[in-house]
């Protein structure tokens, strides 16, 4: 019932004044937290039948924001301690791999994303 109250309250802050809302939702739909992920993109889907333009323009400045904040050096040795914990505390391969590792390989031969 509170949830509910809430978020019909930021739905209708958002049709009013989009950009006080921008930012936080941004930080909120980067959460590890699957229910707040959800409750932001919810807002933001109905904030973009407003706002298309600004929403996706702002959800792509968080993004890269985010990417060039975080250096390759960074990413490598969170991954690579994280590896090396699943496998020799864990003996887990298939995480070690499949969810650790191969993601940033991937990741790396894609290149740049923005020219």
């Amino acid at each position: 019932q509170n949830r509910k109250l809430v978020h019909g309250l930021l739905v209708r802050i958002g049709k009013a004044h989009p950009q006080a809302l921008i930012y936080p939702l941004a930080v909120a739909s980067k959460s590890t937290s699957m229910r707040r992920r959800r409750a932001a993109e919810n807002i933001f889907d109905k904030m973009r039948q407003h706002y298309p333009v600004l929403v996706d323009q702002s959800l792509l400045v968080s993004r890269e924001l985010i990417r060039v904040a975080i250096l390759w050096h960074e990413l490598w040795q969170e991954a690579i301690d994280e590896a090396s914990r699943l496998w020799f505390g864990e003996r887990n391969f298939h995480a070690m791999y499949y969810t650790t590792l191969l993601p940033l390989h991937k990741r790396l031969a894609l290149g740049p994303s923005t020219k």
